[in-house]
C-alpha cells in the first residue's frame, strides 16, 4: 500500500492529505480494501489518475473496484444546500476510471459542471468566492465592492430576478460580467432610461459591462440634472466658458471639472481667473495651482462664491447666479435665454 502511494506526485500527510486540508473542493479516492482515503485540492491536483496509479499494483481482474471517488464541496457559511447540483456526474466518474482523465482535468471538468447546474437550479443562493450567503440577497450585496452604478444595476436586476449567483470574488464588476452576456439590457435598464439607452447604444462604443454601466448612469443623471437649467442661445465667450465648467461639474462631477480646465484655462486673463474659480469650488485647486499666475490666482479666489452659487442653482436661479458671475467678473455679457 504505501509503496502505492509512494508512486503519486503529491505531499500527502499521514491521514493522506494534501497540504490544504480546508479547501472547499478536493477529490476524495477512498481505496476500499486498504480502508484509507487520498485528498487532493485543486491547486495540488496533477496531471496523473490516482485510481490507476494505485491500482497499478492490485493484481485484480478489474482492480479499479476497489476504489471509489467523490468530490466533497464544503463551501463557508450556512444556508448552501447544493448537494444535488455538488455530485460527481456519472459520465465524468466513468471516464475517470477509464483513465481517460487526469486528477486535475477531473476537478476541472466537474466544477465546470457544477456551475452550469448551481445556475440552472432555480434556487436563490448567493455565493461570494468560497463563501455562501444562502438566499440572503441583502448580505450578499452587503459584501459587494463597486462604484454606486454597479451596485445600482446589480440590485434593481437581483430585486426582480432572485437567482443562483455564483461570482468569484466581492467586485461588482466581476458580477455584472458573468450576467452581461445574457442580461445586459435588464442590467442597464436598472439605472438609465430607454431614451438614454437607445442613444448610448447608436454611439456604438466598446465598453465593458462596469464602464457601460456607468456611462448609461451618467448620462442618466446628466439628462435629468440639464432638464433643470436655463437654456441659452448664443452665448458670449466668457458666460459660455463658465456655463461649461458648470454643466461639466453638476453632470459629471468635481475631477471632471479639473480635466474640462486642463483642456481649456481659456486665452485670456478673465478666462483663466473663472477656469481657476471653478477650481477652487470643486476643491482641485491646490494641484493645478501652477499652471496659474498669481493675478489669475487672486481674481479667481474672488470669483469662487460667485461659482460656488451658480453650481449650487437650476432654473431661474441658475440665471441669476450666471448674471452676477459675469458681472464680478467685469466681462460686461449679459446672457439672455431662449
Amino acid at each position: 500500500m504505501e509503496e502505492a502511494i509512494s508512486l503519486l506526485p503529491y505531499d500527502l500527510d499521514d491521514d493522506g492529505r494534501c497540504p490544504h486540508p480546508d479547501a472547499v473542493e478536493r477529490l476524495r479516492v477512498r481505496w476500499k480494501s486498504a480502508g484509507i482515503a487520498l485528498e487532493v485540492c485543486p491547486d495540488c491536483a496533477g496531471d496523473v489518475n490516482t485510481i490507476h496509479v494505485l491500482a497499478s499494483r492490485i493484481a485484480a481482474a478489474d482492480p479499479t473496484d476497489d476504489f471509489e471517488l467523490e468530490v466533497p464541496f464544503e463551501l463557508r457559511g450556512e444556508g448552501c444546500d447544493l448537494a444535488q447540483e455538488s455530485k460527481v456526474s456519472a459520465d465524468l466518474v466513468a471516464r475517470y476510471r477509464r483513465g481517460e482523465m487526469t486528477d486535475a482535468d477531473l476537478l476541472k471538468e466537474h466544477a465546470a459542471e457544477r456551475l452550469k447546474r448551481i445556475r440552472a437550479s432555480g434556487k436563490e443562493v448567493y455565493i461570494i468566492g468560497e463563501t455562501c450567503l444562502g438566499s440572503d440577497r441583502s448580505a450578499f450585496l452587503a459584501r459587494l465592492r463597486g462604484g454606486e452604478a454597479e451596485i445600482e444595476a446589480v440590485s434593481g436586476f437581483l430585486a426582480k430576478h432572485p437567482m443562483a449567483v455564483v461570482t468569484r470574488s466581492d467586485q461588482a464588476a466581476n458580477l455584472l460580467a458573468d450576467l452581461w452576456s445574457e442580461h445586459s439590457d435588464e442590467l442597464l435598464a436598472q439605472v438609465a432610461s430607454p431614451e438614454t439607452l437607445e442613444r448610448l447604444a447608436k454611439e456604438g462604443r466598446q465598453l465593458s459591462p462596469a464602464q457601460a454601466v456607468a456611462e448609461a448612469k451618467r448620462a442618466e443623471t446628466s439628462k435629468g440634472i440639464t432638464a433643470q437649467l436655463p437654456a441659452y442661445g448664443k452665448l458670449g465667450p466668457v458666460a459660455a466658458h463658465a456655463d461649461r465648467l458648470a454643466r461639466v461639474q453638476l453632470t459629471e462631477g468635481r475631477a471632471a471639472v479639473a480635466r474640462q480646465v486642463e483642456r481649456s484655462r481659456g486665452g485670456s486673463h478673465v478666462l483663466r481667473s473663472i477656469s481657476y474659480a471653478f477650481l477652487v469650488a470643486a476643491g482641485e485647486a491646490s494641484s493645478m495651482s501652477w499652471q496659474f499666475s498669481r493675478e489669475e490666482m487672486d481674481f479667481g479666489s474672488y470669483l469662487a462664491p460667485f461659482v460656488q452659487k451658480l453650481i449650487s442653482s437650476t432654473g431661474d436661479d441658475y440665471h441669476e447666479a450666471l448674471l452676477l458671475l459675469m458681472e464680478a467678473s467685469g466681462s460686461g455679457e449679459r446672457p439672455s435665454r431662449a
